[in-house]
């Protein structure tokens, strides 16, 4: 049985406190058994941790959907709709380790499982709002064709600069709009996104970048990019070298669907 240790004139900034408290199974310690327990007993709601669960299980009862209903049942009205986290194993990291971005069949697999939309999936993953948008959207019904082209915008050039085959793929489907859904798009991406390129392949989306700023830059510009450009091809200067070049060039000219895209920043 756990006690309170407040004396009664800490009572109400105990109240106070315990509003705003809430639980989650850790992924050495307390597993997702032994915080339900606390949980029920405090009356403080419990968020299931699905990759903790999966490092520090509770003898018996692995399954994860089972865990996430028990948990529903500490989250009251007040406290908003029941949220659990979602993370991934990174590759070749210690246990526990968030991954880099979310592979979204994992995720969709997870999700169509869950089969619930009356609860908040919180994720836990190094290029955040990347995944995040890449999630939303493939949970949402009827995705708009024009979202997707808006990503492809944003994606493009680091796509080229990794996978000129996944770019050319890509470009086609967007061309025909056609036969592209959300999970495949998103697919495409990590698979590209997965590869570093080389030199031919940054070289190309270096011009593809410089083609949009190059009416607007001067001679001295234009002469200055090439200058850093063939220093990079005979491996003078790092890509970095080049890029940092193009993101101040584009920042001068306000380039906006440029500084909005993710290859000054992948």
């Amino acid at each position: 049985m756990i006690k309170s240790s407040f004396k009664s004139g800490d009572r109400k900034e105990y109240q106070s406190i315990k509003r705003r408290l809430i639980i989650e199974n850790d992924d050495r310690i307390f597993n997702i058994r032994d915080v339900y327990g606390i949980g029920t007993q405090l009356n403080i709601p419990v968020v299931f941790d699905n990759l903790h669960h999966e490092a520090n299980p509770c003898d018996g009862e692995r399954d994860e959907f089972i865990w996430i209903e028990r948990c529903r049942s500490t989250w009251r009205e007040q406290d908003g709709p029941q949220k659990i986290h979602y993370s991934q194993q990174a590759k070749q990291k210690k246990k526990g380790y968030h991954s880099d971005t979310i592979d979204i069949e994992r995720f969709m697999a997870f999700y169509e499982a869950l089969d619930r939309e009356d609860i908040d999936i919180m994720l836990e993953v190094k290029d955040k709002n990347l995944s995040c948008v890449k999630c939303i959207h493939c949970t949402t019904e009827d995705l708009s064709f024009d979202a997707l082209q808006m990503e492809w915008d944003r994606y493009k050039y680091s796509i080229l600069e990794r996978s000129p085959v996944v770019y050319a793929e890509l470009t086609e489907m967007i061309g025909k709009r056609d036969g592209l859904t959300p999970v495949t798009f998103y697919k495409l991406i990590q698979q590209g996104l997965e590869n570093m390129g080389d030199i031919e392949s940054h070289t190309e989306a270096m011009l593809l970048v410089w083609e949009c700023i190059n009416r607007e830059a001067s001679e001295k510009e234009w002469q200055a990019f090439h200058k850093r450009l063939e220093r990079y091809r005979q491996q003078k200067a790092s890509p970095g070298t080049v890029k940092s070049f193009l993101k101040k060039l584009a920042e001068k000219y306000a380039m906006d669907h440029l500084l909005h895209s993710y290859y000054f920043f992948l």
